[in-house]
């Protein structure tokens, strides 16, 4: 399991009382928004990628709170990024990769996934 982040974050979770189907939205902005104020307030490369790992934590933990299984977790990380990977490789004049105007966007595929993961 160690090999494993995705389990190791949601048994991290587990193990201090953050359950599935519990979600605190305000709590949840909050440790990320903390998160995020590390990583601007950085002074070196190494609080930087501390700041971005904690964001990438707090995050899944997040989607387990949600109900997702590290399986599930996985498959919405693959959805997000074939989604990505189809958009062009032009950026904008604010540095941002522009979609192309056949772009699909992901929330479909993550839907289904999500009404697959309850049931529905």
């Amino acid at each position: 399991m160690k090999n494993n982040f995705i389990k190791r974050i949601c048994h991290w979770n587990q193990d201090r009382g953050n359950l599935i189907g519990e979600i605190d939205k305000n709590l949840e902005q909050e440790l990320l928004d903390e998160e995020l104020e590390e990583f601007k307030d950085a002074e070196s490369a190494v609080d930087e990628l501390d700041a971005i790992l904690d964001i990438i934590f707090v995050s899944i933990g997040t989607l387990h709170k949600m109900g997702l299984r590290p399986q599930d977790i996985e498959a919405c990380i693959n959805i997000v990024c074939t989604a990505n990977e189809a958009k062009l490789a032009t950026k904008n004049d604010s540095g941002k990769i522009v979609k192309s105007s056949d772009f699909v966007n992901p929330e479909p595929e993550l839907q289904k996934l999500l009404n697959k993961t309850k049931g529905k």
